[in-house]
């Protein structure tokens, strides 16, 4: 409720728990989404007036969770991928394994998201190594041995062998 800055009447809230395995005490843990109810109701309008079908409505996360099982190999999914999106000011991390989500964080990040803008290289790494380590110490999980970069303008040519070297994962 303190973290919803409109009435809670008008605000839709789901919530899953991540997989039993993901914590480290034996309490499951679980994320928790909210939007505007109003915000919903606009899409639906929306995907009626351009006769389409809706067959689902789903947080990001998600959305993403199911574009990677279609794209990646089954024993890479279930070992564990990481999915970095970069965007101007930061970026986020999810971390997927076995087709579930294990862990969603967003991080600030000094990226402009200009083609000719470098990535933050260390900034990058420290955010990334800290994601990870939290993933494999407090969650006891192995970590994953690909992490796919993407956002604006990111292409291959700004992975650095510094960023490449700094992690024990490919990028």
């Amino acid at each position: 409720k303190d973290l919803v800055s409109y009435p809670i009447e008008e605000a839709a809230i789901e919530a899953f728990l991540l997989p039993e395995d993901s914590s480290r005490g034996g309490q499951r843990m679980a994320y928790a989404v909210v939007v505007r109810k109003s915000l919903i109701h606009d899409r639906i309008d929306f995907i009626a007036q351009s006769e389409l079908t809706l067959k689902a409505i789903d947080i990001p996360e998600l959305s993403l969770r199911n574009i990677l099982l279609s794209c990646i190999a089954e024993e890479e999914m279930n070992r564990g991928v990481a999915l970095v999106s970069l965007r101007q000011g930061g970026g986020s991390l999810r971390i997927y394994k076995a087709g579930n989500l294990y862990l969603s964080r967003q991080f600030k990040l000094d990226y402009n998201g200009g083609l000719l803008d470098d990535l933050p290289a260390e900034a990058l790494t420290l955010e990334l190594q800290r994601s990870l380590d939290y993933y494999e110490r407090q969650m006891r999980q192995v970590p994953p041995a690909t992490i796919y970069l993407s956002g604006e303008n990111v292409g291959a040519d700004k992975i650095t062998n510094e960023l490449q070297n700094a992690l024990a994962a490919t990028i």
